[in-house]
């Protein structure tokens, strides 16, 4: 426990805090690593141990808007990633083409993640924005690929029946 935190003991008001009917300690901490990170490795600290009864623990501050956003922007994603796909069925008015494009999203995550891993660095709101931006920019290459193929597998089929 003494690698996770250290106890400084000072003096403080004499008071009783309660929210919702309920007592509670306040602890604060200041971190030099991502707020994910350092709720994942309190939680492995806590993991195993026995609460008296009635007693409990639970994250507050700016955690709780980062799983609420994290699991919005998720949605947001699979959502972003069906009604592309519809378009392009539209579009190209075939089923296997727009599959074929959507395939080059989830490889091209292969590097954010590489890219993650390397840098030691989280997902985070902002890396979720950027994936949102890298599927629009790989969508939109992969179209243009498939356009090209498109145009000359006509100019093929035209110069075949030309003959």
């Amino acid at each position: 426990m003494n690698n996770l935190a250290s106890f400084h003991p000072t003096f403080g008001p004499n008071t009783i805090d309660r929210k919702d009917k309920y007592r509670y300690v306040f602890v604060k901490a200041d971190t030099n690593m991502a707020l994910e990170t350092a709720a994942k490795k309190v939680k492995e600290a806590l993991t195993g141990m026995n609460f008296p009864e009635d007693y409990f623990y639970r994250f507050g501050g700016k955690y709780p808007e980062l799983v609420k956003s994290k699991s919005q922007l998720t949605y947001a994603i699979c959502v972003t990633i069906l009604l592309i796909y519809m378009i392009l069925a539209c579009l190209y008015q075939s089923f296997l083409q727009p599959l074929i494009i959507m395939v080059a999203v989830p490889l091209a995550s292969i590097g954010v993640y590489v890219g993650l891993k390397l840098t030691g660095k989280t997902l985070s709101e902002h890396v979720f924005i950027g994936m949102i931006m890298l599927a629009g920019t790989v969508v939109n290459n992969s179209t243009v690929m498939i356009d090209r193929y498109n145009t000359l597998r006509l100019a093929r089929f035209t110069i075949n029946m030309s003959y």
